[in-house]
């Protein structure tokens, strides 16, 4: 069972990159279809495209490192410097979404009051910004292992 499990959150993974690869490509339909359907709020569909956009990519790299560090625990490298490294960029990925994300709901806000958008908005850069500090936790626990691991190794 334990070799099991990553190959299964391998899966979950690579499920979760097929579901954004749908999203990345039908947004900009969606978006067509969206600013006919309400012609009132079609001035906003480009500078919202351009603050969803950098949010997509972190994602991507988000679930890209995600599937690298699922690869590494299979094959029982867990405790290197790279795993460290990776887990940080991961935090520093789910950061680096909090900014458009914020962008995003005050535009929004300020152009359509009140808008039911921002509530999901709102949940996402909470989200992200948990995700970033759980990361940026697991990279410092992870670097104590790696030195842990070394001195260790050292000694033997």
């Amino acid at each position: 069972m334990t070799r099991l499990r990553p190959i299964l959150l391998q899966v979950g993974v690579g499920l979760g990159i097929l579901i954004l690869a749908c999203i990345s490509i039908a947004i900009f339909p969606l978006s067509e279809q969206f600013a006919a359907a309400n012609p009132q709020v079609a001035y906003m569909r480009g500078p919202v495209l351009a603050l969803v956009i950098p949010c997509l990519i972190c994602a991507w790299g988000v679930l890209i490192l995600g599937f690298v560090l699922l690869e590494r625990i299979r094959r029982n490298q867990v405790f290197v410097p790279q795993t460290v490294a990776d887990l940080r960029r991961i935090g520093w990925l789910c950061f680096a979404a909090i900014l458009p994300l914020t962008c995003l709901a005050i535009y929004t806000e300020k152009n359509v009051a009140s808008s039911i958008t921002n509530l999901y908005v709102y949940g996402l850069i909470a989200i992200c910004f948990m995700l970033g500090n759980l990361f940026m936790l697991l990279g410092a626990l992870f670097a104590s292992a790696v030195s842990y691991k070394a001195e260790v190794d050292l000694t033997v």
